[in-house]
């Protein structure tokens, strides 16, 4: 089972978001493999990818090249194994790989004034549902990154424990309707933003849900 997170981007374009992740899978001791939509798109993210000045440097090239093996950031157009043995796949402009169970962790980010892009994600969040994988949905805030979302939701669960003798099976929709706003992985229906009905008895049930 991967883990895969979907970063919806809000408040900033792809270039200027992508290199503070990556950075992250470099401090961590990791290789990921970029995967874009097509190869303009490639180029123009490895020229954009030499120029951030947060972090500084992050080492990468064109897949297809002699010292692929070498590269911690490898960037495509094809859904190719990775040469610089990733465990990170990181995909853009809604690209898709079906090789998402050889990575340890995928990244997908999608534009979400793009209204396409957002339906397209939410295809592929369904999909990654339906293969079992481990989902994360994180959302761009004044603050940073936020998880919002996860799949699957250990309070979704009618086997967790209860709060204050409320078997918890009684007031899921309180903890599910935010992130369901998005990608809906659990309710039948969620709010407006995705194109979405609210849940009818969701806004009762949070009045009523206990704190934790």
């Amino acid at each position: 089972m991967t883990e895969i997170g979907f970063y919806h981007l809000t408040r900033s374009k792809l270039q200027e978001a992508l290199p503070k992740l990556l950075g992250r899978v470099l401090d961590s001791g990791g290789r990921a493999l970029i995967l874009c939509g097509d190869a303009e798109r490639a180029r123009a993210l490895d020229a954009a990818l030499w120029l951030p000045a947060d972090p500084p440097w992050l080492p990468h090239g064109l897949a297809g090249g002699e010292h692929d093996a070498a590269q911690p950031l490898l960037i495509a157009d094809q859904d190719i194994p990775p040469a610089n043995g990733a465990r990170f796949l990181v995909l853009v402009d809604g690209a898709e790989s079906a090789r998402l169970g050889d990575y340890d962790r995928v990244l997908d980010l999608f534009d979400g004034a793009d209204e396409a892009a957002v339906a397209a994600a939410r295809a592929r969040w369904a999909a990654g549902k339906e293969a079992g994988h481990s989902l994360t949905y994180w959302q761009q805030t004044p603050r940073g990154w936020e998880k919002k979302a996860s799949h699957p939701p250990a309070s979704c669960s009618p086997a967790a424990p209860s709060h204050r003798g409320t078997p918890r099976r009684e007031w899921w929709p309180a903890c599910c309707w935010p992130w369901c706003a998005v990608l809906r992985p659990c309710l039948p229906a969620a709010p407006p933003g995705f194109g979405i009905a609210p849940h009818p008895d969701a806004r009762r049930y949070a009045a009523a849900a206990p704190r934790r």
